[in-house]
């Protein structure tokens, strides 16, 4: 039988990635849409007080369906036009029984094993039949990359499939079915090219967490977003056309990983890489890529001050190495000169 250990952590099972993408999603909606954030926080809280607390081990499938609602709801607005969501549910099956956690382990490995690694829309759809005394509950994504699993990444589903065989039967339980996948590329969006300014590529699968952090760069007079992309496909094609000087990167993105894309880039053309996540644990990943700095989702204005700062430094310091060598000692001598009246003041 499934121990009470098990049960406890089905329960309690929280994945700490969905909770800072969801923060960061909220941050970004609450500056243009403060009714929208106020929604999105209620949706989290009935996410977390589902999660932490239920009654009883059985609920109604309209429980259920209000649960990963929540879910979901919190994640369109993280992918936005990338996630669509159907859930049909019939009234006369909204008051069927069935264990607690049944769908909301399925549905959250559908998003995270499977439309979120599309370049395209990602769509999940939920519905519930009878047959005959069983209640058939179907979970469909169109992203057709599921892949069998045994480790801890797929604990969730794990317990689900083994509690309702252990409790019903081994007529019952999760079967899964899946079609090859397929993917579609997006376009680049570019703007003008100035002078003396600091270009800057974002790229990042989240429109919102691109959104966040666009608001903040433009605040800055030296800096200029030369263009913005959803994944790493296009991103690749962006450093070699546009030629950043910054790029801000996420590192969990669609087919290509941040740390993939940063490996594919010419060494000899590579730009400062500043590499956007919700986990600490790829810092030291992030810079055995070159990477110059490394921010943690929700981003931390103060931090990205230090690290624009820290840019304008690097860049200060590029532009004396190029030029010719004796306004180089002119520019240096000035430097020391401008330092030492500072000091004597």
């Amino acid at each position: 039988m499934l121990t009470q250990s098990e049960i406890k952590l089905l329960h309690a099972q929280v994945n700490p990635h969905f909770l800072f993408n969801a923060l960061n999603t909220i941050k970004a909606v609450i500056r243009r849409d403060s009714e929208q954030a106020s929604q999105l926080v209620q949706y989290l809280s009935t996410f977390f007080r589902k999660n932490l607390k239920r009654p009883s081990e059985f609920v109604t499938l309209a429980d259920e369906i209000e649960h990963v609602n929540a879910y979901l709801q919190i994640e369109k607005a993280r992918f936005q036009s990338r996630l669509q969501v159907n859930i049909a549910i019939p009234q006369e099956l909204s008051q069927q029984q069935l264990p607690a956690f049944t769908l909301q382990p399925i549905v959250e490995n559908a998003i995270k094993h499977g439309t979120s690694q599309l370049l395209d829309t990602g769509r999940v759809a939920i519905s519930a039949r009878r047959e005959g005394q069983h209640l058939m509950l179907e979970i469909e994504d169109n992203a057709g990359l599921y892949q069998p699993v045994t480790n801890a990444s797929g604990l969730g589903m794990n317990l689900v499939d083994k509690r309702l065989r252990e409790r019903f039967g081994d007529d019952y339980g999760i079967s899964v079915a899946c079609e090859p996948d397929s993917y579609t590329p997006n376009n680049v969006t570019t703007t003008m090219e100035g002078r003396g300014m600091i270009k800057v590529l974002i790229v990042d699968d989240e429109p919102l967490a691109r959104e966040n952090l666009r608001v903040f760069l433009q605040e800055q007079s030296d800096i200029e977003i030369v263009g913005e992309c959803s994944n790493a496909v296009e991103g690749i094609g962006a450093v070699h056309k546009l030629r950043p000087d910054v790029l801000f990167l996420d590192i969990q993105m669609p087919r290509i990983s941040g740390l993939e894309m940063v490996g594919m880039l010419d060494p000899e053309h590579r730009p400062y890489i500043v590499f956007l996540t919700a986990f600490d644990e790829y810092a030291i990943k992030a810079f055995e890529e070159h990477a110059f700095d490394y921010l943690l989702k929700p981003i931390d204005e103060a931090r990205l001050e230090k690290t624009l700062a820290r840019l304008r430094q690097e860049r200060s310091k590029q532009d004396v190495s190029l030029l010719p060598e004796n306004q180089q000692a002119l520019k240096l001598s000035l430097v020391r000169g401008i330092v030492g009246f500072i000091c004597c003041k």
